[in-house]
């Protein structure tokens, strides 16, 4: 994980990032989820959310980034699509 600096042409808000601003980190919550909902120990569970902690700090960081890098068509994009659902 990180931030990819290469410079980017375009905000990319088509396909999956038509739902949600953050399609993968999504797709690692649900995971989470049903990890705890299959093995429901509490290591699990604790993993889970210093797991799901984590990618919200990394989701803030990467939306930072893309305010400063894209700034008008970030805030277009953020005003229709919600960071998850």
């Amino acid at each position: 994980m990180g931030i990819d600096d290469t410079p980017q042409r375009e905000l990319i808000s088509h396909g999956l990032f038509r739902f949600s601003r953050n399609p993968v980190y999504l797709g690692i919550r649900f995971s989470l989820v049903a990890q705890v909902l299959v093995i429901q120990t509490w290591p699990v569970a604790l993993i889970a959310v210093c797991c799901d902690l984590l990618a919200q700090i990394q989701v803030r960081f990467e939306e930072d980034y893309l305010k400063r890098r894209f700034s008008k068509a970030f805030a277009d994009y953020s005003s229709r699509v919600r960071r998850w659902l």
